[in-house]
Formats: C-alpha cells, structure tokens, sequence
C-alpha cells in the first residue's frame, strides 16, 4: 500500500503536470504523494497498532486469551464504540504526513541519483 500508493499518486500528479496549464512541479509532487501514501498507511494500521499497545500495556500474568487481539478489540468496541480504534489518529496523521512526505521523496531522489 505504502510503496504503491506513493507510485501511482506521484505518477498522475506529473500525468496531470503534462495536461494541465497548471504545472506540478516534480519535487512538489512526490512530497504530496509520500504524505499522502503514509497518511493513508496509517489509516490502514492504526486500530492494529493501538490493539498492539493496549496488548503491550496489560500486566505480565494475563491469561493468553486476555492478551488476544480478538479480545482486545471486542472490549474496546464494546465500552467505547467502534470510533475508539482511532481514537488519537489525528495527531498521527499530523506527524506521518511530513515525516512521509520527507521519507518517500528522498528515497525516491536518492534511487534516481544511484539508478
């Protein structure tokens, strides 16, 4: 998804660059599409991860079934409702899509540059 996303995105914004009496500048559009592709990554994985942390919270004499993701998930929906599960994600997406955008552009320069 993360890789991918990236790709297309990138891949219509300089399209569109070509179409368009607006032009996208290449650089301008590979920041745009890496934040793009890690804030929709982090939508994908954000209840597996909360899952996971609430699993990392619990005591170390918990039952095996009490530290499940089945079961997790149930009590977390079941007290709090499905809007739980991302429940901080607005935070996350202010920081992932800078630091995506960062990441996936100068991944992309730097294989241009070695290539």
């Amino acid at each position: 998804v993360y890789f991918g996303t990236y790709e297309q995105l990138k891949e219509k914004l300089l399209q569109q660059r070509k179409n368009d009496a607006m032009r996208c500048n290449p650089l301008l559009a590979s920041i745009f599409a890496g934040g793009i592709a890690g804030s929709l990554s982090w939508a994908i994985v954000y209840p597996v991860d909360l899952i996971k942390s609430r699993i990392q919270a619990l005591p170390l004499d918990c039952t095996k079934v009490d530290r499940s993701i089945p079961r997790i998930a149930t009590t977390i929906v079941r007290n709090d409702g499905w809007k739980a599960l991302y429940r901080g994600f607005g935070i996350t997406v202010l920081r992932a899509f800078p630091v995506n955008a960062v990441i996936l552009t100068a991944h992309s320069e730097l294989r241009t540059l070695f290539d």
